[in-house]
């Protein structure tokens, strides 16, 4: 019975007498780990301040959007969106080539007939 009696005392005396310890390490590592995601975050907003931080966010983005297939994914974007698009100024810049082609075979064949 000696041996139970003197086991109650030992728990109560690290009960009473730790508890602070228990208390005081807890508190210390929840300081700590926010001082560990308080220097994380002002590195990331370092980084995304510069312009290359910036572009390698956007460049992050834009993989995990579009993924890793690049020159289709290009390709598609050029067949679909820009072509159509372009497509009317094209066809102004093709006349304006032809009047311009057509307004010099007439000179040189006016030339050519003055010869």
């Amino acid at each position: 019975m000696e041996s139970s009696s003197s086991t109650e005392e030992t728990w109560s005396d690290w009960d009473g007498d730790n508890r602070n310890v228990a208390i005081g390490s807890i508190v210390c590592s929840a300081l700590v780990a926010g001082v560990i995601a308080y220097v994380i975050r002002r590195r990331r907003q370092a980084e995304e301040r510069t312009l290359a931080g910036r572009a390698s966010r956007l460049a992050e983005t834009a993989r995990d959007a579009l993924g890793d297939d690049r020159l289709s994914t290009g390709r598609d974007f050029l067949t679909d969106t820009v072509l159509p698009e372009f497509k009317p100024a094209l066809r102004a810049l093709l006349r304006e080539l032809e009047g311009a082609t057509e307004q010099a075979f007439r000179r040189a064949e006016r030339r050519v007939n003055d010869l």
